[in-house]
């Protein structure tokens, strides 16, 4: 249908930018990002993992350089367009068990991402 190609687009170039600007990002910067396990790619996220012997600030540390990566703006005819990349923190990728952090509600300092990242681990660790 008309609508169906007309999506087509721009969910492609999401897919495009998650690729290159998210995993290859990564995948490619091993010195920032050696304790990040790639899991998977689905649709318009990444899935990683990182272990809890790493410090919540090198955790926002890592994350904050990726949403960086993922918001560079895309340019069209002098328009410029960025798409804003949420976080959702979690023990496994069961949705109803995690919790999310809009893009707008993410500190771009490493030490309050931090705070707030152990805050909804804390969290998540006491649901039942």
């Amino acid at each position: 249908t008309y609508r169906e190609g007309y999506a087509q687009l721009p969910q492609s170039t999401t897919a495009d930018k998650i690729n290159e600007q998210g995993i290859e990002y990564i995948y490619y910067n091993q010195d920032k990002f050696a304790p990040i396990e790639l899991l998977t790619q689905i649709h318009d996220s990444i899935v990683f993992q990182i272990p809890l012997s790493i410090p919540w600030e090198e955790h926002a540390e890592m994350i904050l350089l990726i949403k960086d990566s993922l918001e560079t703006p895309l340019y069209w005819h002098e328009m410029e367009i960025k798409t804003p990349a949420d976080l959702t923190i979690g023990k496994n990728m069961c949705k109803e068990d995690m919790i999310e952090l809009k893009s707008k509600d993410i500190p771009t300092n490493k030490v309050k991402l931090g705070e707030k990242l152990k805050e909804a681990w804390d969290k998540i660790c006491l649901q039942v």
